[in-house]
């Protein structure tokens, strides 16, 4: 979330107030810039993931998976921050954050023998953080800033029509239709997104002319994400199936909050 924080490996972060991106990690080390600042950044993350199936075994003579280990399910990901700090008078601040505090994404080939688990699951999330920042004396800094969070997800997998097909209908009925399993895979998309709110509070403490100690304590935000699942692929046999009907998605989701002292 700062460029000069992950140059120091982030040691320190509620006490160095180096930077605006201090609204981050403590909201009232902005009492230590003076005048105006904009700062920004970009961070370029390439994750690599590998699966390797180990040896996994069927139950009563069931039907192997089929499929491949699904390549490297990293892809790059850009991460983009931006901070201004605005001093409004020796003793108030003000303070606008724009970072991406949590996110994930994994892509596997369409392939895979896990693609009924998952093909790609992913999470982003915009975070954007008002803060105050009041300088009580020279020794004392309390700030506090709200956020406004949104997050987007996007979770898709293949669907077996073949072994549902089986389950469900004569099977000489499903291979003279050619629908087997693992040999007819539909797919299934659930996207959804909503926005969260939440509030940090931050406070420094200048011991000596040589050592300051840094608190502060980010909230968690709760979301009930809201969208769509919809499927394709899906045979004729199944098309009136409310099953595998497009409609209305929701799901709960959580952000945690985090405490530092530095």
């Amino acid at each position: 979330q700062s460029v000069s924080g992950l140059g120091n490996a982030f040691a320190g972060g509620s006490a160095t107030a180096e930077d605006a991106s201090t609204i981050f990690f403590n909201p009232a080390g902005m009492t230590y810039l003076p005048g105006r600042q904009i700062v920004l950044g970009v961070q370029a993350i390439r994750p690599s993931i590998q699966f390797n199936n180990g040896g996994s075994t069927t139950l009563n003579g069931a039907q192997a998976l089929t499929g491949g280990n699904g390549g490297d399910a990293g892809s790059w990901g850009y991460v983009p921050n931006l901070y201004a700090s605005f001093e409004l008078s020796p003793t108030v601040w003000l303070d606008l954050g724009v970072n991406a505090p949590f996110g994930l994404k994994t892509d596997y080939e369409s392939g895979w023998v896990g693609r009924y688990q998952a093909l790609e699951s992913d999470l982003k999330t915009v975070n954007i953080n008002a803060a105050v920042a009041f300088k009580v004396n020279d020794k004392i800094s309390l700030a506090a800033g709200l956020s406004a969070q949104k997050a987007d997800v996007t979770l898709s997998k293949a669907v077996d029509f073949g072994t549902i097909c089986y389950g469900t209908t004569p099977q000489a009925v499903c291979n003279g239709l050619g629908i087997t399993p693992q040999k007819k895979d539909g797919f299934q998309e659930l996207s959804a997104s909503d926005w969260g709110y939440g509030f940090n509070l931050g406070a420094l403490f200048q011991i000596s002319p040589d050592m300051r100690i840094g608190a502060t304590y980010r909230s968690r935000i709760n979301y009930t994400l809201s969208g769509t699942s919809t499927f394709s692929g899906v045979p004729t046999v199944f098309s009136s199936s409310s099953r595998f009907q497009n409609s209305n998605a929701t799901a709960n989701l959580t952000v945690p909050d985090a405490a530092s002292l530095s």
